[in-house]
């Protein structure tokens, strides 16, 4: 089988190029189309775009804020109730070495992962009118330290 020359290389660059045009100019395509769509709903509904500043347009970025730091909760709170899960069966008695290890790898993963959870929940908290408390990884640690008061006292 010959070696590809530099014939090919350059066909098979070109097919390429024409691909991606291609790809492009459906792509403007339906963005004229989707926009014909809107004018067109505007003219029926009587009504014009909302622009920034404009009253829905405020109603609508705060409803958005809210909505993506309620679900940045969410994941938040899912994560750190997996790892105090994890950590509860790590602890249980019963429990073999070799589960041990693989639950501490996960704790490592999921670790990583409230990390990256926490600066996304701090960021979209400090977004909200009035600004939500931000939370520190310390914190969220401290959880696997929980005391259990003993009976009779609190």
């Amino acid at each position: 089988m010959p070696a590809p020359t530099e014939c090919d290389a350059y066909q098979r660059t070109a097919k390429e190029t024409r691909a991606i045009k291609t790809r492009r100019r459906h792509a403007i395509e339906l963005v004229d189309k989707v926009r014909e769509v809107v004018q067109d709903l505007e003219l029926r509904l009587d009504t014009k775009r909302w622009e920034p500043g404009s009253d829905k347009w405020q109603e609508v970025a705060t409803m958005v804020g809210k909505r993506r730091y309620q679900r940045v909760l969410d994941d938040l709170e899912g994560l750190i109730v997996a790892r105090l899960m994890e950590l509860s069966k790590c602890i249980l008695a019963g429990t073999a070495y070799t589960i041990r290890k693989h639950i501490a790898k996960a704790l490592q993963v999921r670790s990583k992962a409230i990390k990256v959870s926490i600066e996304r929940y701090s960021s979209a908290a400090s977004s909200m009118i009035p600004p939500r408390t931000h939370v520190l990884w310390d914190e969220v640690a401290e959880y696997a330290f929980l005391r259990i008061a003993p009976r009779g006292t609190a």
